[in-house]
């Protein structure tokens, strides 16, 4: 710690001479007495100037280290968090691996399955299922497209020749959904399918949007399914 006991000592001390030598001194002696406190008070705000500028230089110094003492402790938990989710982004992404191979499969099964049993007893239940996977799939290939879209910004970009915004293709589950509302009024998750369909219908950035259809839906379902 930089201390500076000598000039405040120097000062108080310089003032004090200064009373006693305004006190003892005789009156025939005014003119030299004058004169040495001229000189005392030159050196004494010299000595001040000095001080300041000393103080100067530390603050100025101290914000410095500060600042590079920040810089360290940011970049340091950047390279900490990039470790990180490099150590997890393995494991994370063969967890997604799985799941999309198995809903890929179980896609695969219901589509067969409404091939061969267009109106049996479980139809109305395998296009719900179906349906559901079918918005799933559409919501993460959205997530995706955005994403990258949003990545095309992060540099020198010709903005004349960007493609449009993605947008979600929830076609194939309406139809599935308005499938189930028209042909199985009585199926269990009928009014579960009226649901996505408004939903589905009066979300942004769909191509299926469509606010008056979306109102109907959500109708259909508080007139058809009150409880």
């Amino acid at each position: 710690m930089i201390r500076f006991p000598s000039v405040v000592a120097m000062l108080m001390l310089s003032s004090l001479v200064q009373a006693e030598t305004e006190v003892d001194a005789p009156a025939e002696g005014g003119a030299q007495s004058s004169s040495a406190e001229t000189a005392e008070g030159n050196e004494s705000d010299e000595q001040v100037v000095a001080f300041k500028s000393t103080v100067k230089r530390f603050s100025d110094r101290m914000r410095e280290f500060d600042d590079e003492a920040r810089s360290i402790i940011e970049r340091r938990e950047r390279d900490e968090r990039e470790t990180l989710n490099a150590g997890y982004r393995g494991p994370v992404d063969a967890l997604r691996e799985e799941e999309v191979a198995l809903r890929s499969n179980a896609v695969a099964r219901l589509e067969e399955f409404l091939v061969r049993y267009p109106r049996s007893s479980h139809t109305a239940h395998a296009m719900f299922l179906l349906g559901d996977l079918y918005y799933e799939e559409q919501e993460e290939a959205f997530a995706d497209a955005s994403e990258a879209f949003e990545k095309m910004f992060s540099g020198d970009v010709d903005l004349s020749s960007m493609p449009e915004a993605p947008m979600r293709d929830h076609g194939r589950a309406v139809r599935l959904f308005e499938g189930i509302a028209q042909s199985f009024p009585d199926y269990t998750n009928t009014d579960g399918a009226l649901y996505m369909l408004g939903f589905i219908y009066q979300r942004d950035e769909t191509l299926q949007g469509d606010e008056d259809k979306g109102r109907d839906s959500y109708l259909r379902l508080v007139e058809n399914y009150p409880d």
